[in-house]
């Protein structure tokens, strides 16, 4: 039942990614802004989680407020189903026309620092904008990553997405328990990006009431001793920044404040890059500890 299910949903799903390839991205981004306001206006359970969420976020927001917020982000989402059907056919040159990048001189400096001295860089990000195209776009202009993700429930559905995400070199790793495979490629030289604002399970990882004036960890899971990799030459010192596209590298012996992972969860190691970038001052356990 459930691989029947997984295969009707992925034939309407390149159904219609098919039928938005097809056309202009323009005329594409009309219907699915169409289909997007639909879906919120038929999907009364996630308009409810919807709303809840921006009210823990924007408690002074009136109703109305979050409610044309929360459609707006329905119709967010609809642009970007529209570019990520036209993701097949795309070019690095098209990106860099549509897409531009900047980084702070310091920076950039800092980052070539660290690549010339073979160290890993972490990149931090949240699902904010169009999330796909940046992801695509950095892996064609600038340079590929491996990023940390869920998987899609559909597995039909993960590896065709995969597929389109991985065009010019990016590669995901399921975030379930892959603190050692993210610091191998952080060993290696390797860049990492983490989505921070990735859902995850209480048993994964320490979950922090965000809006309220104190941050508090509940929970902060450890791995055996055994399971502990060598130190090694990586550790992530977080860049001071606002916490979006914050770059970590460093080394264990280098003064400042690295980090040593001790939570199972990957998404502790982002949440540690996070917070400590943006928020130096406040707790930063969060599956991490400081050495």
């Amino acid at each position: 039942m459930k691989f029947a299910r997984h295969v009707l949903e992925y034939i309407a799903a390149r159904a219609l990614l098919g039928l938005l390839a097809l056309l202009p991205l323009s005329l594409a981004t009309r219907i699915a802004l169409f289909v997007s306001r639909a879906l919120f206006a038929s999907l009364p359970r996630l308009r409810r989680i919807g709303l809840r969420n921006l009210e823990l976020a924007f408690p002074n927001l009136s109703l109305a407020e979050r409610r044309r917020l929360l459609k707006q982000s329905f119709e967010n989402f609809g642009r970007i189903i529209a570019d990520f059907a036209h993701f097949s056919r795309t070019t690095p040159a098209h990106l860099a026309a549509r897409v531009e990048t900047s980084l702070p001189q310091a920076l950039q400096a800092r980052y070539r620092a660290a690549k010339a001295a073979g160290r890993g860089v972490i990149f931090v990000t949240p699902h904010l904008g169009n999330w796909e195209i940046l992801a695509l776009a950095a892996s064609a202009i600038f340079e590929p990553v491996a990023y940390l993700a869920r998987p899609l429930d559909n597995p039909l559905l993960e590896h065709y997405t995969s597929r389109i995400r991985s065009r010019f070199g990016n590669r995901p790793i399921n975030k379930r328990d892959s603190v050692l495979e993210g610091l191998a490629i952080l060993d290696g030289g390797g860049d990492l990006g983490l989505l921070a604002d990735v859902n995850t399970l209480q048993r994964d990882g320490a979950f922090v009431p965000f809006f309220v004036p104190r941050v508090t960890p509940r929970k902060t899971p450890s791995i055996p001793p055994r399971s502990i990799p060598p130190r090694s030459k990586n550790s992530f010192a977080p860049i001071p920044g606002n916490g979006s596209g914050s770059i970590a590298a460093g080394k264990h012996d280098r003064p400042g404040s690295p980090v040593s992972i001790r939570g199972r969860s990957s998404f502790a190691l982002a949440r540690a890059a996070l917070v400590l970038g943006s928020a130096g001052n406040l707790p930063a356990r969060f599956g991490c500890q400081p050495k």
